[in-house]
């Protein structure tokens, strides 16, 4: 991790081409269910905002170390939205 500022870019830039993904199924697809590619977008965006919110309030942690800190914030975006990236691979089944 280099930055703060490269983590919250990184970040922003896998929300906003996972999301772009599912429009773009949803623009090919037209005939299949949109609740479920909706319900992915919205888990996206609730991940998002609380994974930035964890980012931006490093200082509220006390007596945890910087690294230690966003390294767990880091294995978090693994685990919470690359699922999400199965689940849009998923759709067409």
């Amino acid at each position: 991790m280099a930055s703060i500022r490269r983590l919250k870019k990184d970040l922003k830039n896998l929300v906003s081409d996972l999301i772009s993904e599912c429009e773009t199924y949803m623009k090919f697809h037209p005939e299949t269910d949109r609740k479920k590619t909706m319900k992915i977008i919205d888990d996206l965006e609730n991940k998002s905002k609380a994974l930035f919110y964890e980012i931006n309030h490093y200082r509220d942690k006390g007596n945890v170390k910087t690294r230690d800190y966003y390294q767990k914030i880091v294995a978090r975006v693994k685990k919470e939205l690359l699922p999400l990236m199965d689940k849009i691979g998923d759709l067409e089944k």
